[in-house]
C-alpha cells in the first residue's frame, strides 16, 4: 500500500505543470515603453500646457500615432497640431518599435519551451520651449521578459507585423529525453504495481 502510495505521489509530481503569470500582449508592452517616452518629454518642458506637437512616424508603425497623442493628453497636454501658436512645440518621432525572441530553453523535464521577449522602442524628442530653447532628448527602452512558447501566437497581434518575430530554434536534446523519460517512468510504475500485488 505504500508502495502505491508513493508511486502517486512520484506521477503527481512529475506531472504536474507549473504555474506562470500570463504575459501581457507585445502591443501592450510598446505602449507601456512609449508612456515612458512621454514621461521623459514631461521632464524637458518642465510643465504641461499647451502643446504643438508633431509626430513622424514610419507608415509600418502608423497604427501608433493616435496612441501617442492620446498619451500625451493623458499627461495633462492640450494638444494641437504642428505650426499652432502654443509657444510650446513638440516634435516626437518614433524610429523603431520591434519584438524578439531569443534562447529558446526548457523549463524543467516536462515543463514546456520558453523565450526570452525583448521589446524594445527607439524614439526621439525635439522640445522648443517657450523662449525659443531647443532641447534634443534620443529615447530607446527594452523590456526584457519570459513567454512560454504556447502562448507566443495570443502575444502577437496578426494585422501588426511589428509585434510579431521568428521563433529561434527550439532545444533538441530536451525534446528528446522527454518521452524516454515519460516511457521509463511508465514501465518502472506498471513493474512496481505487479510486484506489490504478487507479494
Amino acid at each position: 500500500m505504500k508502495a502505491i502510495r508513493f508511486i502517486a505521489v512520484l506521477l503527481v509530481l512529475i506531472f504536474s505543470d507549473k504555474v506562470y503569470p500570463q504575459s501581457r500582449p507585445n502591443l501592450d508592452l510598446i505602449s507601456r515603453i512609449l508612456e515612458h517616452s512621454v514621461t521623459k518629454a514631461d521632464s524637458i518642458l518642465g510643465k504641461t500646457g499647451i502643446v504643438d506637437l508633431s509626430v513622424t512616424i514610419p507608415q509600418t508603425l502608423e497604427i501608433l500615432r493616435p496612441k501617442i497623442i492620446e498619451i500625451f493628453v493623458n499627461h495633462g497636454y492640450t494638444v494641437k497640431g504642428a505650426g499652432g501658436d502654443a509657444g510650446i512645440s513638440v516634435e516626437y518621432s518614433l524610429t523603431s518599435a520591434r519584438v524578439d525572441y531569443k534562447n529558446a530553453f526548457s523549463d524543467g523535464l516536462f515543463g514546456g519551451t520558453l523565450l526570452e521577449r525583448e521589446v524594445t522602442v527607439n524614439s526621439s524628442i525635439l522640445a522648443k520651449g517657450s523662449d525659443k530653447t531647443i532641447h534634443p532628448f534620443q529615447f530607446k527602452e527594452t523590456i526584457s521578459d519570459t513567454v512560454r512558447l504556447n502562448d507566443v501566437a495570443m502575444l502577437e497581434s496578426p494585422a501588426l507585423p511589428f509585434t510579431q518575430s521568428p521563433i529561434p530554434a527550439l532545444p533538441f536534446l530536451s525534446n528528446l529525453w522527454e518521452p524516454i523519460i515519460v516511457t521509463g517512468t511508465l514501465i518502472v510504475t506498471v513493474i512496481l504495481l505487479f510486484t506489490v500485488r504478487s507479494k
